[in-house]
């Protein structure tokens, strides 16, 4: 599935959409596995702040709170600063009293954000980088 993913993501999106489809009929838990391995939580730290601040909008502040407990430092860094002041002290609040948390929760909260950020690609409202961005200006 990962070669499959990285494949996917160095392709047209034109291209992406019609094989994910096509394996969508043929075996709709496979593709739902190759989407999740082609977008995935780490890469939030590669979008720009715009749109990470419409995904972080789209999210509920316990939802971003578990999703950070196991974040890189980098994507970590990255949506504290896309948070606005009150959200982030939401998030910091919330997280104070989560105390020790599931891997399963954590990565279902990461989950739930990726698909946040792909509903809102899928509605033209942000750009998810795939590949190494070559086509975007």
């Amino acid at each position: 599935m990962k070669p499959l993913a990285q494949l996917l993501n160095n392709v047209a999106r034109d291209t992406e959409k019609v094989v994910l489809s096509e394996l969508e009929k043929n075996d709709p838990t496979l593709a739902a596995a190759v989407r999740d391995l082609m977008f995935v939580f780490e890469d939030i730290a590669h979008l720009e702040d715009r749109g990470l601040q419409e995904v972080l909008r789209s999210a509920d502040t316990r939802t971003i709170a578990l999703a950070l407990k196991d974040a890189a430092p980098a994507v970590l860094e990255k949506i504290e600063r896309n948070l606005s002041q009150r959200a982030a002290e939401d998030v910091n609040e919330y997280a104070s009293t989560l105390g020790m948390v599931r891997r399963a929760d954590v990565e279902a909260a990461q989950r739930e954000i990726v698909r946040g950020a792909r509903k809102l690609e899928e509605e033209g409202r942000i750009v998810l980088m795939r590949g190494n961005g070559g086509d975007f200006l």
